[in-house]
């Protein structure tokens, strides 16, 4: 997303490229994947960057009013939390004002993804719900409401990574919520 940063920063605006840590395969590195970090620490990391800006928001020149986010796949995945899931957030942290979800993940229930939720949680809030109740807690899918921040998704038909599916059911929840949605 350097290249979106850079390109959004010609333009005027402030581009951001955040970082985040990564979940390991559970396929190939299970011993990684389960002493590593889980989706919900990759989820509090990207809150952790809006804390971040929102509080600096004067040192950047950045307007809080004017956020927006924008992510490819697993980052498509973690922009589309920041603008649906409530979890995690402190009262005052603040969504984003526009999504732009590329290819995005937005059902870890899809057996697919589901493996990438993990067992067990470190979070002792979660750790009483079972593994598709976790699932669902990370998915946009299950999270969208009115209140989620109007979103962009942006899908190619012959993806093989993250099916299309995952882009349509999520803009169908979208309009079942009332949410603001660019199709």
């Amino acid at each position: 997303m350097n290249a979106l940063a850079r390109y959004f920063a010609m333009q005027g605006a402030v581009g951001i490229p955040l970082s985040y840590r990564n979940v390991y395969d559970p396929r190939e590195e299970k011993e990684l994947f389960e002493k590593g970090p889980e989706l919900l620490d990759l989820y509090a990391d990207c809150l952790a960057v809006l804390r971040y800006i929102r509080s600096n928001c004067k040192n950047f020149g950045i307007d809080t009013n004017k956020i927006a986010v924008i992510g490819d796949s697993a980052g498509g995945h973690l922009a589309t939390c920041l603008g649906t899931l409530d979890i995690l957030r402190s009262s005052d942290d603040i969504k984003p004002v526009f999504v732009v979800a590329c290819n995005p993940i937005t059902d870890l229930t899809d057996p697919k993804w589901l493996c990438y939720v993990g067992a067990k949680t470190r979070y002792s809030e979660f750790e009483s719900l079972d593994l598709k109740d976790r699932a669902m807690l990370v998915s946009p899918i299950y999270n969208a409401a009115r209140s989620s921040s109007p979103t962009l998704v942006i899908n190619g038909i012959n993806d093989t990574v993250v099916s299309p599916m995952h882009s349509i059911k999520f803009c169908e929840k979208m309009l079942a919520a009332d949410a603001s949605l660019l199709l």
